[in-house]
C-alpha cells in the first residue's frame, strides 16, 4: 500500500509538470486532461509523424494517435515519465518550436 500510495503521488506530480511543459508550446493547440499516465494533445502547425522524427534525436517517442476512432493526424499522446525525461522533452519542444 505505501508503494502505491508513492507512486500514485509521484505520477500525479510528473503529470503535472508534463501538462505545464507541453502547455507552453505554442504549436499545441489542445491538451485533453488525463488521470492516466499520458496526456492527448492536438497539435495546430505540425503533424504527429512529424514530431515524432523530430524527437528521434533525443531518444523520445510519443504516439502518433492517427489510427484511434475519432483521432486525427495532429493528435498525439505523450506519456509521464521521470521529471528528467519531462525536462528533456521540454528542451527538445523548444528546439522544435524554432524551426517551425
Amino acid at each position: 500500500k505505501s508503494f502505491y500510495k508513492k507512486a500514485k503521488k509521484k505520477n500525479k506530480e510528473n503529470l503535472e509538470l508534463l501538462y505545464s511543459t507541453v502547455k507552453k508550446q505554442s504549436f499545441i493547440k489542445e491538451i485533453h486532461k488525463s488521470e492516466a499516465n499520458y496526456i492527448l494533445v492536438k497539435l495546430k502547425s505540425i503533424k504527429a509523424k512529424e514530431i515524432q522524427e523530430k524527437l528521434i534525436p533525443y531518444k523520445i517517442m510519443i504516439r502518433d494517435c492517427s489510427n484511434f476512432d475519432f483521432l486525427g493526424k495532429y493528435h498525439a499522446r505523450i506519456a509521464v515519465k521521470s521529471k528528467k525525461s519531462i525536462k528533456l522533452l521540454d528542451k527538445a519542444f523548444s528546439e522544435i518550436e524554432k524551426c517551425i
